[in-house]
């Protein structure tokens, strides 16, 4: 296998953030507010630890989804420039040319 670009590490990153959203939910799932509350209380008594690490995984998987969109940002204007300079190379070089137009 081949060595990880940055590109390819910022997709990384999007699906670490999908997964460890995923993970977070599967493992705490309070109940609905509609229970009565010593069921609710006793349910976070009991699952505490799990909360705790629902917590976590949603904190880092936030990190994650900063760092994807921050990576896709950055794609995005690196395509925009890269357009920019192709309508700029078609048009004859810019302003340079029959004199208006515009």
């Amino acid at each position: 296998m081949g060595k990880w670009s940055w590109e390819r590490l910022a997709a990384a990153t999007g699906l670490a953030f999908i997964a460890l959203l995923i993970a977070s939910a599967a493992i705490f799932s309070p109940p609905s507010a509609t229970k009565p509350a010593q069921k609710i209380t006793a349910y976070f008594l009991h699952h505490h630890r799990a909360g705790i690490v629902s917590g976590v995984l949603s904190g880092v998987a936030v990190i994650f989804f900063l760092w994807a969109m921050g990576s896709l940002a950055a794609a995005l204007r690196e395509r925009r420039r890269a357009s920019t300079r192709d309508d700029r190379t078609r048009r004859g070089g810019g302003d340079c040319g029959d004199g208006g137009g515009r």
